[in-house]
């Protein structure tokens, strides 16, 4: 670090105010419904298996299927999660 008259002056640049995903990205879609989709089918997984199944786990729970060591992972955001997929539409 290096002082100038104006006060301390740091040496590491800033990094950019907003990344970007690579043009060839596999999942690049303006919503998130369809960036879904997009890594579903980039997963090979059929789109209204995973919807069917999704809104069928939300809908019974993961309570008695996990059991999470992170703080930053719980049954509840899983189930809101598996709800939100479980209701989007099959057709789009």
């Amino acid at each position: 670090m290096s002082t100038s008259p104006d006060g301390p002056r740091s040496s590491v640049s800033s990094p950019t105010p907003q990344a970007t995903l690579p043009q060839d990205s596999i999942i690049e879609a303006p919503t998130a419904a369809e960036r879904l989709r997009a890594l579903a089918h980039y997963l090979d997984l059929p789109w209204t298996w995973l919807i069917h199944r999704c809104g069928q786990v939300g809908k019974y729970g993961t309570s008695d299927l996990i059991q999470s060591r992170s703080r930053l992972v719980s049954a509840a955001g899983l189930d809101t999660a598996c709800s939100y997929v479980g209701a989007l539409p099959t057709d789009s």
